[in-house]
């Protein structure tokens, strides 16, 4: 069954625009390298109903099963995207959540 990885974040007040997009770019790129890995969409939140508890930022991948998912969470390149992104966020680790959703 396919996966949607879904990550939510809570920036920090002094991380730019710029600095997500690097992280961004970096997890584009190893979708882009890895076999069943796809649809890499991210951005910030524009629900205008007010239950996003601050996480305003997030992204998710696509992937074909759950093999492939952990394929991609041991990944060296995933390794150092993750610890660049959660050096990005309010209260590092505790600033994230992460859910995947089978479809």
């Amino acid at each position: 069954m396919a996966l949607e990885h879904c990550v939510f974040f809570r920036r920090a007040d002094s991380v730019t625009d710029a600095q997500v997009a690097d992280v961004m770019a970096m997890l584009a790129a190893i979708t882009d390298r890895i076999d069943g890995a796809s649809n890499f969409r991210s951005g910030k939140n524009v629900s205008p109903e007010g239950l996003h508890k601050e996480y305003l930022d997030g992204f998710i991948i696509r992937f074909s099963d759950e093999a492939v998912r952990d394929a991609y969470l041991v990944d060296e390149e995933h390794r150092q995207a993750g610890a660049k992104l959660v050096s990005l966020c309010r209260e590092g680790r505790d600033g994230l959540v992460v859910f995947d959703l089978e479809i």
